[in-house]
């Protein structure tokens, strides 16, 4: 049972060591996806080096073993993490107890090089020698091939192959060899010759779409005519919604960084920043969101990691097109994508997400009040303060919710009048919001509602909430308060008043002083059963701290 559950460890253990090998190669050191990665691979090698000595995985052409067992395959030649060890030799590697923060990230580094396309003299055996961990050991050894190993030797040609940044060098690489190449200079392609360029990628079983990239943004530097620019810009734009077609979110993500770094401010030329821009402004239109939308909607699965670096390469024009897509959408995990994009995207301006508040769908105007909660910019409490009358109960409580957290006391009368809705879950809610903005005012407001004549008339369980919610303010006034409403006799209406001595108790209990013991005790054997109860666990709570 141990070694099936060990088996079980490693293999997600390698699984987040792919990824945290694209999250190096994707963002720099300081971005918080990169250091949420690092920390949870860093937590299971920990994980499973408590219980283990060491951690030995032995490499073959297409599976890392683990006492014998697969804990990966892969029989592909891209992005084979077992042939990337085993192609330099690399027979065994060793994880040991005390493996520290810095040694698996210094590793992660290593393996997270393109051997195959960076311009490295130095393979992964070499890179391991020369930061000579003190925790990590390897074993090399020397391996023949033999004239009929095809794919092993154009791996090692592939690994010993110097590529240059040359638009007629990846020209070649990308066409048949046995084809000959007399002109490579640049000219239009017709809608046919783009579709026979589609039919071809999606025969091929290696997706050639990151390969199409790479040969655009040569011919784009290698351009110097506006119209040729021009026709580049179009077969980016029909590359991206091909892309988006096929849910390849990884390949558009990687060309938008790309174009995002030539339109940053900064020395590059501004016929090309002017061209980038309009790339990065066509990807987060309606068209392509929408092609996202549908294969998400259809139930398909994107990588969360490159969906979450596809949504911050986009600018706010996307939001307009995200919004009406996030009302054609039917799955709810279609619809969660889509409002964690709105939520990053909108933090650059809620002016576009404040306009379909007006919308007359009540599950859309539910999602933007949430969407706007998420972001929590302050400015939109007085905007959803109009729309707190809203007909449909289920948008009131959402917009009462989110008063709660964005508003101030400027938003305390509303919250007041929403006490007065004939719905007690919309009172209940209320409550919270007015307890979760934790003014003075908010503090006097509760007190004032607790201390009124008609107070006794509410339920139970409403007079409840009123005392959890003023267990928000341990300070002094509302402890004096608390033991003020214990020690008042109950003269008329008494079964009411004794509830509200109750929920007085409850609310002491949860607040814990030890001052208010006394005043409990005196109620433990009280005749009310109500009373006698919340006092009798009040004591408890505060004496045991339970």
């Amino acid at each position: 049972m141990k070694d099936k559950d060990n088996l079980i460890e490693i293999k997600n253990l390698v699984l987040l060591i792919l990824k945290a090998k694209k999250i190096v190669r994707l963002y720099p050191p300081n971005n918080p996806v990169y250091k949420k990665t690092l920390k949870e691979t860093t937590y299971k090698f920990e994980e499973f080096l408590d219980h283990e000595e060491s951690l030995q995985l032995i490499f073959a052409k297409n599976d890392i073993l683990y006492n014998s067992e697969s804990v990966y395959h892969n029989a592909e030649i891209h992005d084979n993490l077992a042939l990337l060890f085993f192609k330099d030799g690399l027979k065994e590697l060793t994880f040991k107890k005390g493996l520290t923060p810095g040694e698996i990230e210094d590793f992660i580094h290593i393996i997270s090089h393109d051997f195959d396309k960076e311009t490295l003299e130095d393979d992964v055996v070499t890179l391991l020698w020369e930061k000579d961990f003190t925790n990590i050991t390897y074993v090399v050894e020397d391996i023949s091939f033999t004239d009929d190993d095809h794919e092993t030797t154009a791996m090692d040609q592939l690994s010993k192959k110097q590529y240059s940044h040359n638009y007629q060098k990846l020209h070649d690489d990308f066409i048949q060899k046995d084809e000959k190449v007399e002109d490579a200079s640049i000219f239009p392609l017709t809608e046919e010759d783009f579709s026979l360029i589609v039919a071809e990628m999606e025969k091929d079983t290696c997706d050639k779409t990151m390969k199409l990239f790479t040969i655009l943004f040569e011919v784009f530097f290698d351009t110097e005519k506006e119209e040729q620019n021009e026709n580049v810009v179009d077969y980016f734009t029909k590359a991206i919604e091909f892309s988006a077609t096929r849910g390849n979110i990884h390949a558009i993500t990687a060309a938008l960084s790309w174009l995002k770094q030539i339109n940053d401010p900064g020395p590059a030329d501004p016929r090309m920043q002017r061209y980038a821009a309009e790339i990065l402004l066509f990807s987060g239109s309606y068209k392509i969101l929408a092609i996202i939308g549908e294969f998400l909607d259809a139930g398909h699965e994107v990588d969360d990691v490159d969906f979450e670096h596809f949504v911050t390469l986009l600018n706010t024009n996307a939001i307009s097109p995200l919004t009406k897509i996030l009302g054609e959408l039917k799955s709810i995990h279609a619809r969660k994508k889509i409002i964690d994009a709105l939520v990053h995207i909108g933090t650059h301006d809620i002016s576009l997400l404040l306009e379909k508040l007006s919308d007359a769908r009540w599950f859309m105007v539910r999602n933007i009040v949430h969407i706007l909660r998420k972001i929590g910019d302050k400015k939109a409490a007085q905007h959803l303060v109009r729309i707190v009358k809203h007909q449909d109960v289920r948008v009131k409580k959402e917009v009462i919710r989110t008063l709660g957290e964005l508003g101030d006391d400027t938003v305390l009368a509303t919250l007041q009048n929403c006490l007065l809705d004939p719905d007690i879950s919309v009172r209940k809610v209320s409550l919270q919001a007015i307890g979760n903005i934790r003014s003075l005012s908010a503090r006097e407001m509760i007190m004032g509602l607790i201390s009124r004549k008609d107070f006794c008339d509410r339920t139970f369980d409403e007079k409840k909430v009123f005392f959890e919610v003023l267990a928000k303010w341990d300070d002094t006034d509302v402890q004096g308060f608390l033991i003020r409403i214990m020690k008042k006799r109950a003269l008329l209406n008494r079964s009411k008043q004794l509830e509200v001595k109750a929920c007085a108790a409850h609310c002491l209990g949860m607040i814990g002083k030890k001052d208010a013991l006394p005043v409990l005790d005196t109620y433990k054997t009280a005749s009310h059963k109500l009373l006698r109860d919340m006092s009798t666990a009040a004591v408890k709570r505060i004496t045991h701290g339970n």
